[in-house]
């Protein structure tokens, strides 16, 4: 597994989608993962400002910071029917236990919680899964929806 951080945020301009840019630590691998645009301002705003805006993932972290529990890593990694997907380790009772989630939730996780996002070595083969990590003229934060055609 390689341990990966979250680079920025961007918003693609030829498709309008939320994109995390996430990078190895060995800096070998670079990926690409599509996200919502709600998700993208959470990251955002974790990144950006303490405090401010609570989310979903502020509550799970507040339940889970009692003792003996906590969260342990993030693992993206893609199914056999070739879709990607994220496992959330977490210490319950002293025992721990992988929670399946969706990519976005295991980043937004790792990201709130500050624990180890890793990703399975077999993810880096399956390119077509990501987001292109070259687009023309990308723009910072979450996408703006297009303005409509008025008359004149």
């Amino acid at each position: 597994m390689k341990r990966l951080a979250l680079v920025r945020v961007r918003a693609c301009a030829q498709c309008r989608r939320a994109v995390a840019f996430l990078k190895s630590e060995d800096g070998e691998h670079a990926l690409g993962l599509p996200i919502e645009s709600d998700k993208a301002r959470e990251l955002l705003s974790r990144h950006h400002a303490a405090g401010g805006e609570k989310f979903l993932a502020d509550l799970l972290l507040r339940l889970l910071a009692r003792p003996p529990s906590g969260l342990r890593q993030v693992v993206l990694d893609c199914n056999n029917g070739g879709f990607l997907s994220a496992t959330v380790d977490i210490t319950l009772d002293g025992k721990t236990e992988s929670f399946s989630c969706s990519p976005e939730e295991g980043l937004g996780l790792a990201i709130a919680a500050e624990i180890p996002l890793y990703a399975a070595e077999r993810i880096f083969e399956e390119r077509h899964l990501f987001h292109p990590l070259e687009t023309e003229s990308e723009e910072s934060g979450p996408p703006q929806s297009k303005p409509k055609p008025t008359l004149h």
